[in-house]
């Protein structure tokens, strides 16, 4: 005799949402529904509800997050300021050191001999592959 089957009711869409919403990963859910993750996506596939619920907690989670960390850069918390402005208009805002290691990276290769370059293009394609 096997094991009864796993029914997706209102009250298993309302769990999916909260934790989506907490940041949990799919492969949680399942082990928090009961039941492996290979039987979740079988069951996201006879129930699309399935997946707006994950979906919209998600995406509710990202709201809600970026709310507070909004809140905390208009209050003056510098680490939010930052954090927010190096997201949300990195051109502007991108920390310089990053830049400038790429700069001085670039600098180093445009000195060195072409069949060193190629060389070393070889290497990066092979731990690329």
């Amino acid at each position: 005799m096997g094991r009864p089957p796993i029914k997706i009711t209102e009250v298993e869409l309302d769990r999916v949402r909260t934790l989506a919403m907490q940041g949990c990963s799919k492969k949680n859910i399942a082990a928090m529904l009961g039941m492996s993750y290979s039987t979740y996506a079988e069951k996201q596939l006879a129930f699309p509800e399935l997946v707006e619920a994950f979906d919209k907690g998600r995406q509710q989670g990202v709201t809600a997050v970026t709310g507070a960390l909004f809140q905390k850069a208009l209050v003056g918390d510098v680490p939010a300021i930052k954090y927010f402005l190096n997201n949300q208009d990195a051109e502007e805002w991108q920390d310089k050191k990053v830049i400038e290691a790429g700069e001085e990276l670039n600098k180093s290769i445009q000195s060195m001999r072409p069949e060193d370059r190629l060389e070393l293009l070889n290497k990066q394609e092979l731990q690329n592959a």
